[in-house]
C-alpha cells in the first residue's frame, strides 16, 4: 500500500471573470473555470489549472473565454498539508511548492476530466501518494480523492 500525504484545498466562492482577474492572491495556487458546455449544461466545470506562473496564466485563457456562450466564472484554491486529520491540524502557511502543486493539479484533472483540459487526463504519476480533501466552495469537485483510487 502506498503511504499517502493528505492535503486540503480550500476553494473560494465563484467569481465573475473580470473580478477574478483582479482578485487572485498569492496563496491561490489552483483555479477552476466554470461555465456553459453544450453537452453538460450551465455552470459546469470546464477547466482546472494552477497559477504557478502567476496571474498571467489566467489571462492566457482570455482568448477563448471571450468567445464562450455564457459568462465564465473562476474559483480559486489554496493548499495546506493536513498534519493530523482527527485533530484538524494543518501545516502553517499555504503550500506553493511547484512539484507538489503540479501533482495535485494533475490528480484533480485525472479524477474530474474537465471538458477543456487536454493534458493530464490519462496518467498522473507525479500525484503518487497524494490524497486531497476539497473544502470550502468546492463546486462540482469530489470532496475526497486520491492517487490510490484514481491513479491505480
Amino acid at each position: 500500500m502506498i503511504k499517502e500525504t493528505i492535503y486540503e484545498i480550500k476553494w473560494s466562492e465563484l467569481l465573475k471573470w473580470d473580478i477574478a482577474i483582479k482578485h487572485n492572491k498569492s496563496h491561490h495556487v489552483l483555479y477552476q473555470l466554470c461555465g456553459f458546455h453544450h453537452l453538460y449544461g450551465s455552470n459546469v466545470l470546464l477547466y482546472i489549472g494552477s497559477t504557478l506562473r502567476g496571474q498571467a496564466r489566467l489571462k492566457e485563457h482570455e482568448w477563448w473565454i471571450n468567445d464562450e456562450y455564457d459568462n465564465v466564472k473562476v474559483r480559486f484554491g489554496s493548499v495546506k498539508k493536513v498534519t493530523d486529520w482527527d485533530k484538524q491540524k494543518y501545516s502553517k502557511g499555504f503550500i506553493k511548492n511547484d512539484k507538489l502543486i503540479r501533482g495535485i493539479e494533475s490528480l484533480l484533472i485525472l479524477a474530474h476530466q474537465p471538458a477543456y483540459n487536454t493534458k493530464g487526463k490519462k496518467a498522473a504519476p507525479e500525484a503518487k501518494g497524494i490524497r486531497i480533501f476539497n473544502t470550502g466552495k468546492l463546486g462540482q469537485l469530489f470532496p475526497e480523492l486520491s492517487y490510490t483510487y484514481f491513479g491505480s
